[in-house]
């Protein structure tokens, strides 16, 4: 009696892990590796993602004053052009949150946010004054305002424990872009002049649209709660 119950209880213990590991009932020892696998490749395009879209944003910061007091003898304008980033990213970001969480879809609006990537770093390697470098700031702002859900989009791999940990470590790949590309902002304007950081970091962008693009994201259907309210 006593050896019976000792065999069956390993054996129960062994079901209950099987059909509560995620949250789902697994028929196969061979489906948790093969869940890991597909959650690496995930992480590891969104960590190429922000990389990218980090050095994208990064790549003329460091010498970006100085372009923009080329164009113009007035230092008040200087800051215009550059509180631009920051404006519009403050006026941006809240309602971009709340327009994905409608649509229950963070993809497309992250891929949006590295075409203004994109398009503000070649707006403001073309522009010929200040207006130009004004609108192409106001765009990398637009861009920035992506990052926001790119955390969000990320941390949703994980179990909420690890969120914290997840965050974390996105925020140290944006920080390792960050600078290496500002470190390389002298040379490169040695090699090419002021425009060339903006021309690699609108190649960048479209770099990070192609790793984005890889990623699957399921679209999230409303419960009808939420479905009434809208």
């Amino acid at each position: 009696m006593t050896t019976d119950m000792g065999t069956a209880q390993p054996e129960t213990a062994a079901s209950d892990w099987r059909a509560t590991v995620d949250g789902c009932e697994l028929s196969e020892r061979t489906e948790p590796s093969t869940r890991t696998v597909a959650d690496r490749r995930l992480v590891a395009l969104y960590m190429a993602a922000v990389f990218l879209f980090w050095a994208s944003l990064y790549f003329y910061v460091p010498t970006l004053s100085v372009y923009v007091e080329s164009k113009t003898t007035s230092l008040a304008l200087v800051g215009v052009v550059l509180a631009m980033y920051g404006l519009w990213q403050a006026i941006i970001r809240l309602p971009l949150g709340i327009v994905a969480d409608w649509v229950g879809r963070r993809k497309p609006f992250i891929i949006g946010g590295f075409v203004f990537a994109a398009i503000g770093a070649l707006t403001m390697g073309l522009a010929r004054g200040v207006a130009g470098l004004a609108i192409g700031r106001a765009f990398t702002g637009f861009a920035a305002s992506a990052w926001v859900l790119l955390v969000v989009a990320y941390s949703g791999l994980f179990p909420p424990e690890d969120a914290v940990r997840a965050s974390a470590m996105l925020s140290a790949v944006n920080a390792i872009a960050r600078m290496i590309v500002s470190s390389l902002n002298g040379w490169l304007n040695t090699l090419g002049g002021y425009s060339l950081p903006f021309y690699l970091a609108a190649g960048t962008a479209i770099l990070a649209m192609g790793v984005m693009c890889l990623v699957r994201e399921p679209r999230r259907e409303l419960t009808p709660a939420e479905f009434r309210t809208r």
